[in-house]
């Protein structure tokens, strides 16, 4: 029997194929995502810089990568819904998801707050809504957020890093330049690579099954594109590096901001009511929510963990 007829009966058109790049790119998804917070670990102890800022930066850029592919992809392709829903979606995955699987698993207790950051995700998707009110979010208005949002992502940066001790533990010095640097890149490179798989995948089942644009986005797409940032997190619990775990979500949820606003300044996205009727307003209220527990030192649970997760239950319901 020919191959080509082969797999055209076993793959082609199938959800075989499906499985297999859903299987794939979580093997590369949390392959790099251990190499990716080893390498960030090592990088911000030789250069003295805090775990919490390298999460805020380093892990929570790369951990973005798939977010903005997808949202230019989907939006070059009049997917806006996918583009948009993916944003929203990431950001309450990272919350609900991602922080509740965490908090449920292993109790986390940053020992440096990341309120600002929270407080200013949280301000920037009020502000989203009122942009979006009209059904559009322009380029003048993406650009507005995008311009905006930058400057103060940058300042928290260097306000961190200013705060940062002056020199690396020994035990980290015995470790090069190149391979630190190898093993980071590296790491991001699988990440990106993996969750561009797992999104192939998903959304090939999603599609399958009839479901609209916007849940694919904010479900399949956003869980698939958001797997890097758990990934990233549990390998980071794992060594302890708590304030890393931390600190990539809330920068994940910042630069996801970003994208969008980046997204809709290259390419005028439509925004449909399913996305600014409940998806917006509900990511808005869950980032309020978790406000209190980004003081320093404040624990977050497991009880606050397993409420988390049941919130996203009642997202995906209600999305459905």
């Amino acid at each position: 029997m020919p191959f080509p007829y082969l797999w055209k009966m076993f793959f082609a058109d199938s959800l075989i194929f499906e499985v297999v790049l859903l299987i794939a790119g979580i093997t590369g998804v949390w392959v790099g995502a251990d190499s990716a917070v080893e390498g960030a670990s090592l990088f911000s102890r030789k250069l003295g810089i805090s775990p919490v800022v390298s999460g805020l930066t380093v892990i929570a850029i790369g951990t973005s990568l798939p977010e903005l592919l997808i949202c230019l992809i989907a939006a070059f392709n009049g997917a806006a819904d996918i583009a948009t829903g993916n944003i929203i979606g990431s950001n309450v995955s990272n919350i609900c998801l991602i922080m509740g699987i965490s908090a449920a698993i292993f109790p986390i207790r940053t020992h440096q707050g990341l309120r600002a950051e929270t407080i200013l995700a949280f301000v920037f998707l009020v502000v989203l809504i009122f942009l979006c009110g009209d059904g559009m979010l322009g380029r003048g208005e993406g650009g507005v957020v995008f311009v905006l949002l930058v400057p103060l992502v940058i300042y928290l940066y260097v306000r961190r890093a200013g705060k940062a001790s002056a020199h690396a533990p020994e035990k980290f010095q015995s470790r090069g330049n190149g391979f630190v640097l190898f093993i980071t890149v590296a790491g991001l490179a699988a990440l990106a690579f993996g969750s561009d798989l797992v999104v192939k995948g998903a959304s090939g089942i999603g599609f399958r099954a009839g479901v609209p644009e916007a849940a694919i986005g904010a479900s399949a797409v956003a869980v698939g594109t958001s797997l890097p940032e758990l990934a990233a997190s549990f390998a980071a619990i794992a060594r302890r590096e708590y304030s890393i775990a931390v600190g990539n979500l809330v920068g994940s949820n910042l630069f996801n901001i970003v994208i969008l606003g980046l997204t809709a300044s290259i390419l005028p996205l439509t925004i449909s009511p399913e996305i600014t009727g409940f998806q917006l307003p509900f990511a808005i209220a869950i980032s309020a929510l978790v406000v209190p527990f980004m003081k320093k030192n404040t624990a977050i649970g497991r009880e606050v963990g397993i409420s988390l997760l049941l919130l996203y239950g009642f997202f995906l319901y209600w999305i459905f």
